[in-house]
Order: C-alpha cells, then sequence, then structure tokens
C-alpha cells in the first residue's frame, strides 16, 4: 500500500494488524525509515512552566501570556490555549486575574 503526501511516497507494510514499516520516498527517489515518536508531555510541561521556557517567558511578570504565545507559535496548533494552561500552572492564576493583580485590582 503507498501514498503521495505532500511530493513524498508513503509506503506501508502491514501484516495481518500490525504497521510493520513506513518508508518516505523524496524526490530524489532516496528511501528513508520513519518512526512514529510519541513525546514526554509531562517533561515539556516542566520545561515551559519551570525549566529553560519558564526563563524566556518570565512567568508572573507583564507580557507572560504574550511571550508564551510567540515562543510556542511554532510547535503548538493552539498557542493561546496552551500557553493559558501553563500560566495557570506557572503562576496559579488565570490570565484574567493576573491582570488584574498587575493593575492592582482596578478595572481597565
Amino acid at each position: 500500500m503507498w501514498e503521495f503526501v505532500g511530493g513524498l511516497a508513503l509506503v506501508c507494510l502491514i501484516t495481518a494488524s500490525t504497521l510493520i514499516l513506513i518508508w518516505l520516498f523524496g524526490p530524489g527517489g532516496v528511501a528513508s525509515m520513519a518512526r512514529i515518536r510519541r513525546g514526554n508531555a509531562q517533561r515539556l510541561r516542566t520545561y515551559w512552566e519551570r525549566g529553560a521556557g519558564a526563563a524566556k517567558i518570565r512567568w508572573g511578570t507583564g507580557g507572560d501570556f504574550n511571550r508564551c504565545v510567540r515562543h510556542l507559535r511554532k510547535y503548538v496548533r493552539d498557542p493561546k490555549g496552551y500557553c493559558a494552561l501553563r500560566h495557570i500552572a506557572a503562576t496559579g492564576m488565570t490570565t484574567s486575574q493576573h491582570a488584574r493583580a498587575l493593575r492592582g485590582g482596578r478595572r481597565r
């Protein structure tokens, strides 16, 4: 079984109900084996909440949500949603609660 996707020919060898191998044939006809990889979600969350990613975002300071969205835009399908969740985990409050706290409880 094979199929063209984005200029690549995908060739899948299937036995019974088990997918064995995926080969990607690029424009030059060179085959490379593709592995389906699953990342460690907890490690990623820790990086953006408390690790080096958190240092880039500087959680708890003004503009932290926008910095998060800017950094994660190229990696995450929904950066605003992901950053909203990471903001709650890192600061203990939603973005609107945080913005109000930075304004000293005053409304805009």
